[in-house]
């Protein structure tokens, strides 16, 4: 009872309003509000879910910050926060919901709370994709915390954590939300989850209360970060089930720095447990959406700033390649049951297509790698994807504001999610859509992460998930 009173009033402060002082605060610093009039008509009555991904919350963009929250309760973070915001001009006035190349701040992170609530108060669920915490979080706090003890920044990032968990749970109070962890959200280093660690139980404790499937979820996600449970979805028929991955233990760039020689196994356990996972959901004529951080597949951009030739050697793939493999093949043996994949980690607004299965790519909160800020929504119907809207901040406006960017089934004329099968030849074939996917890429940023030039290559990685299949995609045998 201690610990949920404790909660209680922790949630509460933090869903607070600002008060006084928040209205005393510059115009040009106020958070943006949603602007009612440039969202679209209300979806209709048929089941919405908020998706959110790669929030990288980043408290070291503000000199002298960190040492003041680590000697205060959580309940006084966003507080602190927001006036050092307020008193830095440079960070807090000129751009203050941040800029691009840099991750998320405290102003940013609170105004996609607020717009996501106006895009649907009460959503069946909410996923969040991954990594919650900045970019280089252990090499920040070296510096701005210089005298510390390793248990120290234990601490911090624990608490971090839970901080970013608490306002996304003071924003949704009763709503069901299914998390998966990032490459960032570990206490060890990027890539460097350890199943079972401290880290691993408090980010279960995070969450628990707001996982479906309550202390038997929690338990599976405490474990190895992993689980499978039914979704909230009313009037699914069959049931609609989730698999929530922790496909960092099978990332390319994955080291067991800090667990134990037995954790080197964790990432075959996974896999072996999703496909018993898949067989049982199969047997009970379930449908399943798979959740996870890092989408399969080719990672393009860096594929093309890194190779000379592409004929000549393989793609840089998200996966290791022997899971990247494996995860394909568990797609196809199951043709039907998997019905769409959510993904975050490549910060821009894209999609795969693999065994018939929709794998969806939304872009991400942090702006550091030159999109603008953004959340999806999608609509459902009986346990179904229809479609889904992204919503966006345009850093480079004068007055930034949320509003829509784009609904998928009015962009791309496509009536469902299911319909994602057919636009790689869509794209290949209408310049009008191509363009279209290219301005949404960027998430309506003009940073120039996209190049027209490649686009032929780039085709190829959106249908082509196996190293084989994208070489023989860019590089066509001679007849």
């Amino acid at each position: 009872m201690r610990a949920f009173l404790l909660f209680f009033l922790a949630s509460f402060v933090l869903a607070a309003p600002h008060g006084a002082a928040a209205q005393a605060r510059p115009a040009q610093a106020r958070r943006p509000r949603p602007d009612a009039a440039r969202y679209a008509a209300p979806l209709p009555a048929s089941e919405t879910a908020l998706w959110i991904t790669d929030i990288h919350l980043n408290p070291y963009s503000v000199p002298g910050l960190v040492p003041r929250l680590e000697r205060a309760p959580l309940r006084r973070w966003r507080r602190l926060w927001l006036a050092a915001l307020r008193r830095h001009a440079a960070v807090g006035h000129r751009h203050p919901y941040g800029r691009y190349g840099q991750d998320s701040n405290a102003r940013l992170f609170d105004s996609a709370l607020d717009a996501m609530r106006q895009a649907d108060p009460h959503p069946a669920f909410i996923v969040v994709t991954g990594d919650l915490l900045a970019h280089g979080f252990h090499r920040h706090f070296l510096v701005a915390s210089p005298r510390h003890a390793a248990a120290d920044y234990q601490a911090f990032v624990q608490r971090m954590f839970r901080y970013v968990v608490l306002r996304l749970r003071a924003a949704f109070p009763y709503t069901p939300m299914l998390p998966a962890l990032g490459n960032n959200d570990s206490d060890c280093g990027d890539y460097q989850t350890r199943p079972g660690a401290p880290f691993m139980t408090a980010a279960a404790a995070a969450w628990a209360g707001v996982l479906p499937g309550g202390a038997r979820t929690a338990r599976q996600f405490a474990a190895a970060g992993y689980y499978s449970v039914l979704l909230p979805a009313p009037g699914a028929a069959p049931p609609l089930r989730a698999i929530v991955l922790n496909d960092v233990l099978w990332s390319s760039y994955y080291r067991n720095r800090c667990g134990s020689p037995l954790d080197a196994r964790a990432g075959n356990e996974e896999m072996r447990w999703l496909d018993a996972t898949l067989y049982a959901a199969a047997l009970r004529h379930e449908r399943v959406w798979v959740a996870a951080h890092i989408p399969p597949g080719a990672d393009v951009f860096t594929t093309l700033r890194h190779a000379s030739n592409l004929c000549a050697a393989p793609p840089v793939l998200f996966l290791a390649s022997r899971y990247n493999r494996r995860l394909t093949a568990l797609l196809a043996q199951y043709p039907g049951l998997v019905r769409l994949g959510l993904f975050g980690h490549t910060h821009q607004d894209e999609f795969r297509f693999d065994a018939g299965v929709p794998l969806k790519i939304a872009p991400a909160l942090s702006p550091i790698f030159g999109n603008n800020p953004a959340f999806t929504l999608l609509r459902l119907a009986g346990g179904r994807a229809l479609d889904y809207r992204v919503y966006r901040l345009d850093l480079a406006a004068a007055h930034p504001s949320w509003r829509e960017e784009y609904d998928f089934d009015q962009a791309y004329r496509a009536s469902a999610l299911a319909a994602l099968a057919a636009l790689p030849a869509r794209l290949r074939a209408a310049p009008a859509a191509r363009r279209r996917f290219q301005r949404f890429y960027n998430v309506g940023s003009l940073a120039p992460n996209f190049s027209r030039l490649a686009w032929p290559d780039f085709a190829c990685g959106i249908a082509r998930l196996t190293p084989a299949a994208f070489r023989r995609c860019v590089c066509p045998a001679k007849k």
